[in-house]
């Protein structure tokens, strides 16, 4: 799970599959320093921090080639079970 961090919307489709869905209750991206086609090969890295019953935390950071840190970010969700469907059709 250590790329989905990365991209918080990500987080939703791959939670969706637990039956649980995730809205984003904050989100702070920091850029650190700008991008370019001389970067090299870009590189983000996420991690899950906390996932409780209601609410989830993690946190990512983007790289260059030369292990600049590019950008970090951090985010903070709310946990939601989807409603169980009856057995009726």
């Amino acid at each position: 799970m250590d790329l989905v961090a990365a991209k918080p919307l990500q987080l939703v489709r791959v939670e969706r599959l637990t039956e649980r869905l995730l809205a984003n209750l904050e989100f702070k991206i920091s850029f650190v320093r700008g991008m370019s086609e001389t970067s090299g090969v870009i590189r983000t890295e996420g991690r899950v921090l906390n996932a409780g019953r209601r609410v989830a935390t993690a946190e990512a950071r983007i790289t260059d080639a030369k292990d600049r840190l590019l950008a970090h970010a951090t985010t903070t969700c709310l946990v939601f079970e989807f409603p169980k469907r009856s057995a009726k059709g």
